[in-house]
């Protein structure tokens, strides 16, 4: 799980975390984009872990929206620069606290509850509307080349800060998926 966009979301946590930056980090009309990835390591096969990663995915979507929509409730309150601040930050702790070894700043911002409330903060913030697709088990034809090894027979759920796809100026909401994995994992442009 990871964020696509904006693209220096781990420096803007870092920031924000050591009270370099207030709240919001990302701008109003900043395109955010958010993705989980399932059955990452060996991919997923068979009926049984097709339905378990739907279900997932379904939960993943449910509890991101009851977040957001729990924020829009009581903005000025859940919405404060110290009142996020503190939550990452205790969020960083709790990782310290579980962990055998030491847990850099770096690794706390990659956390997937960070990066989730990354996203789901800023929704109600700037009134946004979103949307989750679920694609998969994403099939040979449907990857490019460059990034099917990491991508074919997994089941992505991706999520963007406007109203429904066609408001992104992509031909599909996976585009920026692909160009982010052949990035990160060095891959060889299509």
């Amino acid at each position: 799980m990871s964020i696509i966009f904006p693209t220096d979301i781990i420096q803007r946590i870092q920031l924000f975390m050591s009270g370099k930056e207030n709240f919001p980090f990302i701008k109003k009309d900043e395109l955010m984009s958010i993705f989980f990835l399932y059955g990452k390591r060996t991919g997923i096969s068979g009926q049984y872990e097709i339905s378990q990663a739907y279900d997932l995915a379904e939960r993943t979507s449910m509890n991101l929206d009851r977040y957001i929509q729990s924020l829009s409730h009581k903005r000025d309150a859940k919405l404060d620069t110290e009142f996020l601040r503190c939550q990452f930050v205790n969020r960083a702790l709790q990782l310290v606290g579980g962990a055998k070894q030491p847990i850099s700043n770096d690794r706390a911002c990659h956390d997937p509850v960070v990066l989730s409330n990354s996203f789901a903060t800023h929704i109600p913030f700037y009134n946004h509307d979103y949307f989750f697709q679920l694609y998969g088990p994403l099939l040979k034809e449907q990857v490019i080349v460059s990034a099917r090894e990491l991508l074919v027979g997994r089941i992505v759920l991706i999520g963007y800060n406007r109203k429904e796809a066609k408001d992104l100026p992509y031909p599909s909401p996976l585009s920026p998926l692909y160009v982010y994995m052949v990035s990160l994992y060095g891959l060889s442009a299509p």
